[in-house]
């Protein structure tokens, strides 16, 4: 499925295809229920003398979910997932910013 529009991204968030359960963890406690879809393969970086791929992982989080995510909270991978697989647990936030179709955080953990 390509997406072209904020309205195809978000109607990927309604697919067990592409979206899984997570909770966003604030530095001060509380949990906020939110679904994520993982951008696969992780960006290449060319630095001019090398090429590498980014460190961590990169999710879309919805901004009507997380408002405010922030460096340093945590998002919980892998809710109710029947398989565990190595991105799930608790995964420290690194970077956000926002997705170019807006309404959506890109989220870097690690």
């Amino acid at each position: 499925m390509a997406v072209e529009s904020a309205a195809d991204l978000a109607g990927m968030f309604g697919e067990e295809d592409f979206a899984e359960a997570a909770r966003y963890l604030p530095a001060g406690g509380g949990s906020v229920p939110c679904s994520v879809i993982r951008e696969l393969p992780a960006p290449l970086i060319d630095t001019g003398a090398h090429v590498v791929r980014q460190a961590g992982s990169v999710w879309l989080v919805r901004v009507a979910e997380v408002p405010a995510p922030a460096k340093g909270a945590r998002l919980q991978l892998g809710i109710g997932a029947a398989v565990a697989m190595p991105w799930h647990g608790s995964r420290e936030i690194l970077d956000v910013q926002l997705e170019e179709h807006g309404g959506f955080w890109r989220v870097t953990v690690k």
